[in-house]
């Protein structure tokens, strides 16, 4: 609520502000929750890039085309196979739920999901913009925007030229982004796997007031390497180790801040300290403070999230998404107007699939914030 709060002023005094003093004249348009900044250098930009070896750019959207109709097929079966798992308890379902900071992700991520929200977006339209200068389709406008925390980017082909170009063409623009978020996971998936050492302790993100932890000194972003001597390397790690503790038991826990002393508490019937959140510790491999390991792998893993996420459901048939003009595009070649039917029909039954995945996902899980 503090944080929702202190969004909500920040919106007063940024929509006050535009109105005291006139901003568009820099290209600055600003409405409730929604601020846009058009900018031409970024369609100098794309003109520049799309220029750069024709032959190559349409060689890479051909497979573009490919991948983006594989991640569509990838999404729906997983919306379907995960109805199942939720369903039957067997396997192991994953809860689907929308990312809206500050009510189903916590506040202390914000910072690392607008940096990922910022990198996935800007490379999405991006590459939007370029396949559609590589095929002579005018940008109308690009830029950059904020709407209530989440910042990204934008670009606006011209729609009337985008709807005569070939079906090809347009596969090649509608299935630019997607694949770019792709292939966006990739990269960050790789730079986690290699920069960063095996997990070596865990660190705290929460921690209860009044608890033995928060009253031994203990606090987020503190790093837990070893309790009583005993090395503790994983949150699993942890978890074992303070469940196999009894009430009134004293622990020395050994951090980067040096040793703490906390005695163990009696909560509803289980050993606790208080610390209600914490996760792997992932050191990057060059010699620098656990902070900046912690930031960073956060920094990459939210971006890792977010890119798959985006690039997988993009795809979906289902409006607005990418994946639903794509799909819509090769029906309406191949039935004319009688596509129209399949457009809305294939809209129904994915969001069916995605509102069935919500519902049971709540029932499930019940209303837990990531």
């Amino acid at each position: 609520m503090v944080f929702l709060l202190w969004v909500l002023v920040a919106w007063a005094a940024l929509y006050l502000a535009s109105r005291l003093t006139d901003l568009k004249r820099f290209g600055v348009d600003v409405k409730p929750f929604l601020v846009t900044k058009d900018s031409p250098k970024m369609r100098e930009f794309l003109d520049r890039l799309s220029g750069w070896n024709r032959r190559v750019w349409l060689a890479v959207f051909n497979i573009t085309t490919v991948v983006a109709a594989l991640m569509m097929a990838y999404a729906v079966y997983f919306l379907y196979v995960n109805i199942q798992r939720l369903v039957s308890l067997v396997g192991r379902p994953v809860m689907v739920m929308p990312a809206l900071p500050g009510i189903t992700i916590h506040a202390y991520w914000v910072p690392y999901f607008m940096a990922a929200a910022l990198v996935v977006i800007l490379s999405h339209e991006m590459a939007h913009g370029v396949a559609a200068r590589v095929h002579n389709i005018p940008v109308k406008s690009a830029g950059v925007f904020l709407v209530f925390v989440l910042p990204g980017g934008f670009v606006e082909p011209d729609e009337e030229k985008f709807e005569k170009a070939p079906v090809l063409q347009k596969l090649h623009v509608l299935s630019a982004g997607p694949v770019a978020n792709f292939v966006i996971a990739l990269l960050v998936f790789l730079l986690l796997s290699s920069c960063f050492a095996a997990s070596s302790g865990v660190f705290v993100m929460e921690v209860a007031k009044n608890s033995p932890a928060d009253a031994a000194g203990i606090g987020r972003w503190d790093v837990i390497y070893a309790i009583n001597g005993t090395p503790i390397r994983s949150a699993y790690d942890y978890y074992v180790y303070v469940n196999s503790t009894v009430p009134g038991e004293s622990l020395l826990l050994e951090t980067n801040r040096g040793v703490f002393r906390v005695v163990v508490r009696n909560c509803s019937g289980r050993a606790c300290l208080g610390i209600n959140r914490y996760y792997n510790f992932y050191p990057l491999r060059l010699r620098v403070p656990p902070q900046v390991s912690i930031h960073a792998y956060l920094t990459a893993y939210w971006t890792f999230l977010i890119s798959g996420s985006a690039a997988i459901f993009n795809m979906l048939p289902l409006y607005p998404f990418d994946g639903e003009r794509f799909l819509y595009s090769i029906v309406e070649r191949l039935l004319g107007r009688g596509g129209k039917w399949v457009r809305g029909m294939l809209n129904v039954v994915c969001f069916s699939l995605f509102l069935l995945n919500m519902l049971l996902s709540l029932f499930r899980f019940g209303f837990r914030p990531i």
